[in-house]
């Protein structure tokens, strides 16, 4: 219950704790600074210590203060966590084996409570999350660490099939596949692997964005709008789809900076299947490859204030012919760039090494 630990900050239940909500509370002689979860845990009279353990990751949540740790064991947690603004760090023994199931009904993970850059969530699979924002993960305001995550199969009814990021949010996410996520038909946004509102300067490193949808509506891999200027660095946006921007769309006002990024395969009905941009938006991109794109590797939107890309050291199917401006834009074609075929390991089966035999090695920024 997160009645737990909720009420009254100046008011304590008779284990010392800050008190309850309601006549009857959870007292608990264990404290910390660890607490741990099993399949086998009990949520009706455990303690949360180690040989003691919760049966839900909730349940840690709600008795830890800041910097306390939550041990989640191997298995499978149906629920919908919520960090209630502690800095704490979660994590699963391992995030092939350890799940956290949404089962439709609600963001899988939310923070919504100013979580600080010290709250970590590591080591899960977050799958199967179903909410207006945020299906698998939600952002309102926060800045936690995600690290070695897969977030999958999660669905949006509005924004971020797999994370959905507003109002400021800044999160750094790490070492995390984002695959297999849907905005449901019937958006006026997108994002189906991840959505950035409002001023949310996310940074990714090392993340594998593959297969999100936005049904009818912007950004397969990856939907950017309102100020929100996210770094991304060694990211990899493959075969998502959309109506608009199939890997990438990025709108009014935001300026992603890209650096070894590699889209490919990417899908849209309309604009482009690479990066679709507008309403005086300035992606820059450095030493990233565009191919293999459809219908092109790089548009402007027709509509509202025109835009502007500068690429550089870049691998560009196509060139600058690539490049739709819509009378709407203006690119900046810097030095170094190339179009030449990349040549993958295995692109058929989803390896996007490079061969040794490719002319990008050795062919970024000096």
């Amino acid at each position: 219950s997160q009645l737990i630990n909720a009420g009254h900050p100046d008011s304590t239940d008779s284990d010392g704790t800050v008190a309850d909500i309601g006549a009857y509370p959870y007292l608990n002689s264990y404290s910390g600074p660890t607490w741990y979860i099993s399949e086998s845990g009990n949520d009706t009279t455990a303690t949360g210590a180690s040989d003691d353990p919760f049966r839900s990751i909730q349940s840690g949540i709600n008795f830890s203060s800041d910097a306390d740790s939550v041990t989640v064991a191997a298995g499978t947690y149906v629920e919908n966590i919520n960090f209630r603004g502690r800095n704490i760090k979660v994590a699963g023994a391992d995030r092939e084996t350890t799940i956290i199931d949404g089962n439709q009904s609600g963001s899988v993970v939310t923070f919504e409570n100013g979580e600080a850059e010290t709250a970590l969530l590591r080591s899960f699979t977050i799958q199967n999350g179903l909410y207006q924002s945020g299906g698998g993960i939600l952002m309102l305001s926060a800045a936690p660490l995600l690290d070695n995550l897969i977030i999958k199969n999660n669905f949006a009814i509005g924004q971020g099939g797999g994370i959905g990021c507003d109002n400021g949010s800044t999160p750094r996410i790490m070492n995390t596949d984002i695959i297999n996520n849907t905005v449901i038909e019937g958006s006026s946004d997108g994002g189906g692997g991840i959505y950035l509102h409002l001023h949310s300067n996310a940074e990714l490193e090392n993340v594998f964005i593959s297969n999100n949808v936005s049904e009818g509506s912007n950004g397969g891999g990856m939907f950017i709008k309102a100020g929100s200027n996210p770094i991304l660095r060694n990211v990899a946006i493959i075969g998502n789809s959309a109506d608009s921007g199939g890997g990438i769309a990025s709108v009014t006002n935001s300026n992603p900076i890209m650096s070894n990024v590699t889209i490919v395969g990417n899908t849209a009905e309309s604009s482009s299947g690479g990066i679709s941009i507008g309403d005086n938006s300035a992606p820059v991109l450095t030493n990233t490859v565009l191919w293999n794109n459809f219908p092109r590797e790089i548009s402007f939107s027709q509509n509202n204030d025109p835009s502007t890309i500068e690429i550089l050291y870049c691998d560009v199917q196509g060139g600058q012919d690539s490049i739709a401006t819509n009378n709407n834009g203006t690119f900046t074609w810097g030095s170094g760039n190339i179009d030449v075929d990349p040549r993958f390991v295995d692109e058929d089966n989803g390896n996007y090494h490079l061969l040794a035999t490719s002319q990008l090695i050795n062919a970024g920024d000096p």
